[in-house]
């Protein structure tokens, strides 16, 4: 079978390309690299945005590709009682810099998250719901300069101390 990527596609096509016909890769990719299951289940989409007219030199012209994507979530692991997510989103929103990707450096320069839910679990033994599948030591660096979040939800739950956190958070619309 044919991937979406199988086909050559010229640079101007990044806008053009259907990204949902990419998310079956994705999908596999990331469950297979995290250990879990996660899902793009809703649009996929990626555009170009103007560069920050905040940043100093030439880099606040060079554009950033923007990928938003729908109905994100990445599965628990089946031994928890806090749900059988342990993140999910109804829209998430990255922009990042293309440059540093030639360094290793993923350096997201706005992460906008709506509909996020939480759900986290510690056992007595240690071991939690958020430590993932050992990949061994990455080499690339993460720096997320902006994060904003529009209503979401946090369960945790603490065996070890019996703790059963819940908290929400809503947006005030002016």
């Amino acid at each position: 079978t044919r991937s979406a990527f199988d086909v050559a596609y010229a640079p101007g096509d990044v806008l053009t390309f259907d990204w949902n016909r990419a998310r079956p890769y994705i999908n596999a990719k990331v469950s297979q690299t995290m250990g879990r299951e996660f899902a793009i289940r809703g649009d996929l989409a990626a555009r170009l945005r103007r560069g920050d007219p905040a940043e100093p030199g030439w880099r606040r012209h060079v554009p950033r590709p923007e990928i938003s994507a729908a109905d994100v979530y990445l599965a628990n692991p089946p031994w928890t009682s806090a749900g059988p997510r342990l993140a999910s989103a109804g829209k998430v929103v990255v922009a990042l810099h293309a440059l540093p990707l030639l360094h290793k450096q993923v350096v997201i320069t706005n992460l906008e998250l709506d509909k996020l839910r939480v759900a986290a679990q510690r056992r007595a033994d240690g071991g939690n719901t958020w430590t993932f599948k050992d990949n061994g030591p990455s080499a690339w660096e993460v720096e997320i300069r902006r994060l904003a979040f529009r209503e979401g939800s946090l369960r945790y739950l603490d065996d070890g101390i019996k703790l059963d956190l819940r908290a929400t958070a809503t947006t005030i619309n002016p």
